[in-house]
């Protein structure tokens, strides 16, 4: 994140390189448009490139635009939706709830480390996880109960590592007393998952990003198979579309204008999703709202980032902030 404000810095033209020249001067006749800067985040990538903005937004205040492609900013862990890896069945996407009455702790099972580190099966590997009890039975098996996935680690340098689940799971854990007696050490309770959260959390984050630059305009990719959850609800989606909303982002759209998916790849997606600026996303509409897959006739990831760059940069040009486009604004 450093790193990424010099660069960012650099780039708006706010500081100088160590050969003390701007970026105008090592570009020489090429023309820079400081004023027309924007970050493309890449899953993880948009989330610390929101952490940058929060933190160090002030050192690259001009920063214009940011498009992020289905960022994972409600949690870099399982929030409950499930993942790629494996659909949870007691997740109801048409509520968005959990049957947390079937929370369980084993003091036997793997920790489901994220991301995947495939050595679970090691017997030095942590154990002691909670999982939803899909047969009742009281011991887990990976064939018919559902694991969460959570982030391992220090709180602290030089602290013991430890488990970090979710916000809404270990709360769970801790109301519903699923520990017993004795909450086991290797797990991080809930005023510590919040104080890593307060940390590292992207959604609680947005605001100050907000409060830095607010003048930033927002983009959020999203198709039908997130590469993130395999929930139809798109709840990452929904989060982050909402949250730039709620913090008063001026101009925030979920999936870039249709004219613009048609110019990058050559012709129109098979379904025109169109959606105006500044709408709040649910549930119960966001089926209709995602782009198709490049497989049924949608853009591939990166068309679709590129439309998103090709219509934040071309309205920051031109200053053209309505909620939809008849058209590119910018032809060449």
């Amino acid at each position: 994140m450093e790193a990424l404000a010099d660069v960012l810095a650099f780039v708006t033209g706010r500081t100088r390189s160590l050969e003390h020249m701007s970026i105008q001067d090592h570009l020489g006749a090429i023309t820079v448009s400081t004023s027309n800067v924007g970050v493309i985040g890449w899953s993880a990538g948009g989330n610390l490139a929101t952490l940058t903005m929060a933190r160090h937004g002030e050192r690259f205040r001009d920063l214009a635009w940011y498009a992020s492609w289905e960022s994972p900013v409600l949690s870099t862990v399982d929030i409950g939706a499930g993942s790629i890896f494996e659909a949870n069945r007691f997740y109801d996407p048409a509520t968005g709830r959990v049957d947390w009455t079937r929370l369980r702790y084993s003091p036997e099972m793997p920790l489901w480390v994220w991301p995947p580190q495939g050595v679970r099966a090691d017997p030095t590997w942590p154990r002691g996880g909670l999982y939803l009890d899909g047969d009742g039975d009281g011991v887990f098996s990976r064939d018919t109960d559902y694991a969460f996935w959570l982030k391992y680690g220090a709180l602290k340098a030089g602290g013991p590592e430890q488990a970090f689940y979710p916000v809404p799971v270990i709360r769970e854990a801790r109301d519903r007393r699923v520990f017993g007696t004795t909450w086991p050490a290797h797990i991080a309770t809930v005023d510590e998952v919040r104080r890593r959260e307060d940390v590292d959390g992207v959604m609680p984050r947005i605001a100050d990003a907000v409060r830095r630059l607010p003048r930033l305009a927002v983009l959020v990719f999203e198709s039908e198979s997130s590469h993130v959850s395999n929930s139809p609800d798109h709840p990452h989606a929904i989060g982050h579309v909402n949250a730039w909303l709620d913090a008063g982002a001026p101009w925030v759209r979920l999936n870039p204008d249709v004219h613009y998916l048609a110019a990058v790849m050559g012709g129109p997606p098979s379904r025109a999703v169109q959606n105006p600026a500044g709408r709040r996303l649910d549930r119960a509409g966001i089926a209709g709202l995602v782009e198709a897959e490049a497989n049924a006739g949608g853009p591939t990831d990166a068309q679709g980032m590129t439309a998103a760059a090709l219509e934040l940069a071309d309205r920051t040009h031109t200053r053209t902030w309505t909620p939809s486009l008849n058209d590119v604004l910018v032809r060449p």
